[in-house]
């Protein structure tokens, strides 16, 4: 696997594909990919072994998670699916003739097969012949860019956010298929573990720990990205706990996937600053200038969205529960820290993370690793203010906890298993059998069950269901009542569900020119979230199906 590569196919993917930034914003960022991902010393040799060690594992993950998988997509998850393929919807609508007869989701499941193929092809020929691998990937994005033109990239959110989900994609257009890509993140984290240089019961022990943490496994099937940050902040927290030091390639590497996971996920901003901090403070002057470079793209990003309404920003006159309105920022955080709040989070942390997390400071405090200690404790409060200056109602949604709280407490799950091997690991045992419990206590709270869909009837119908909530049913029954006579309203972000009902692209098209004033049936779809414990992150939805 070549470093390189993944972050020049990541600044082309982006720049090119997405259509982000000017021509000469788009030329200046590929120079520097390129300058950068030239380096010899960035490719990296995995044995088969590990690859199939960490196919098992997820695997197995995948089959435990299968409650999760195959809950509806709903709410902001279509937002981000009809993001990916934008572009290839754009291919598609022109080239249509061709095309009228076959399903939408079959098209969508054959452009990211093609998409996949195209990836590893580029890769291979970067191999040994860099220079032409980009040139057939420049060459293939002023194609597109010439004969399928799309607006210039106009999202608040990380334009590479795009790519697991159409990578995802190739295991099927439905709820399932688009659920795997946090499960792409997951591989990672477990292939990194297993090419530890440690003893093969420790990296086991790190590893189902690491799985059977509650709030990883209710995240990574989200059609979100927050797994992303989660898994790119703990590779980084667990790498600088050890105690072989970072060389110059290890924070080259570092840097460029720390841009990679921001333009996924723009909350690793404060993950790539955290590495600034981190060569600053062990006066590795010459890598952190290297790393300032390799973030160009992130700022280009930044600046792109910086008139863009962010959807997580504070609103002063906002009302949330007993939350004063029109607070700033310091009092904002201050607020967050009082006791009430805590005990939200910690109903979704628990005290065995938060123990962790102060067990990591204890012996990094005991060793003299006072570095160490302070770009961790910075990172914890840094995001703890990042995650606390947005809106209130998002304040200690798990899957943000995710991001910065599983990483700093696997930061000390590692320290904890590496001074005290044979106590530390039994404590990780008990405690991964302790989170397998909360994972099924949870289910036993929250019913799975689906209700019965009552008889359709004259004016609006409600569907509101416990967990999982059927939208894939509810949708069948609006295509039985109303045929292509069908509106989409609420969070739905268009007619991008009607694909998953496997229609054809001439009656996708049909239903997609539908006016709300001339519908027979208007279909709407409101997400709410599911208040009661642990993961109040599960999304439940309403639909009204009303039939005119």
């Amino acid at each position: 696997m070549d470093m390189g590569f993944l972050y020049v196919f990541a600044l082309w993917y982006g720049f090119f594909f997405c259509n982000l930034g000017t021509w000469p914003v788009k030329i200046l960022v590929m120079i520097i990919g390129y300058w950068i991902g030239s380096r010899r010393d960035l490719r990296v040799e995995i044995a088969l072994g590990h690859v199939l060690l960490s196919i098992a594992f997820v695997s197995m993950y995948v089959l435990l998670s299968l409650p999760n998988l195959r809950n509806s997509v709903n709410g902001d998850h279509w937002y981000h699916i009809q993001s990916a393929y934008e572009k290839i919807l754009a291919i598609v609508y022109a080239e249509q003739g061709a095309l009228h007869t076959y399903a939408v989701r079959d098209i969508l499941q054959f452009a990211s097969a093609i998409m996949l193929v195209l990836t590893l092809a580029a890769h291979q020929l970067y191999k040994s012949r860099p220079y032409w691998s980009i040139s057939l990937l420049l060459g293939l994005g002023i194609y597109l860019y010439n004969s399928y033109p799309v607006a210039g990239y106009v999202d608040p959110h990380p334009v590479l956010r795009g790519l697991p989900v159409l990578f995802s994609g190739v295991a099927g257009v439905d709820s399932f298929g688009f659920r795997i890509q946090g499960f792409l993140a997951i591989f990672c984290l477990v292939l990194w573990l297993s090419l530890r240089v440690w003893p093969l019961k420790q990296k086991l022990l790190l590893i189902v720990f690491s799985l059977s943490i509650p709030l990883v496994y209710f995240t990574a099937p989200l059609v979100e990205f927050s797994i992303w940050a989660c898994v790119m902040l703990t590779v980084f927290f667990i790498r600088i706990v050890d105690e072989e030091e970072l060389t110059d390639r290890d924070l080259v590497v570092f840097g460029m996937s720390f841009v990679m996971a921001g333009m996924i996920r723009q909350t690793m901003l404060f993950g790539f600053a955290t590495l600034l901090l981190y060569c600053f403070l062990q006066k590795r002057y010459k890598s952190l200038c290297q790393c300032l470079l390799i973030g160009v793209p992130v700022y280009f990003q930044i600046f792109n969205a910086r008139h863009l309404i962010n959807p997580a920003a504070y609103v002063p006159d906002e009302k949330f529960l007993n939350v004063p309105t029109h607070l700033g920022l310091l009092e904002r955080v201050l607020y967050s820290m009082q006791p009430v709040n805590l005990q939200a989070v910690l109903a979704s942390t628990g005290l065995s993370l938060l123990g962790l997390v102060l067990i990591g400071f204890i012996i990094l405090g005991v060793k003299e690793r006072y570095r160490i200690a302070a770009v961790l404790a910075l990172a914890a409060v840094f995001s703890w203010v990042l995650f606390h200056a947005i809106r209130p109602i998002l304040w200690g949604v798990p899957r943000y906890q995710s991001e910065y709280i599983v990483p700093l407490s696997l930061a000390g799950a590692t320290l904890l298993l590496r001074e005290f091997k044979k106590a530390g690991g039994l404590c990780l045992a008990a405690l991964a059998l302790f989170n397998v419990v909360l994972i099924v206590q949870f289910y036993d709270v929250m019913p799975s069950r689906v209700p019965d869909y009552p008889e359709w009837s004259s004016g609006k119908t409600p569907y509101l269901s416990e967990l999982p909530f059927n939208v894939d049913e509810a949708l069948k029954k609006t295509f039985d009542g109303c045929g292509d006579s069908v509106y989409f309203d609420g969070t739905t972000y268009g007619n991008f569900p009607v694909i998953f009902a496997g229609v054809s692209l001439h009656r996708y098209l049909k239903i997609s020119q539908v006016r709300p004033e001339e519908a027979r049936c208007v279909y709407h779809l409101y997400p709410q979230h599911i208040s009661g414990g642990f993961f109040n992150a599960q999304r439940n939805s309403t639909v009204v199906l009303e039939k005119r």
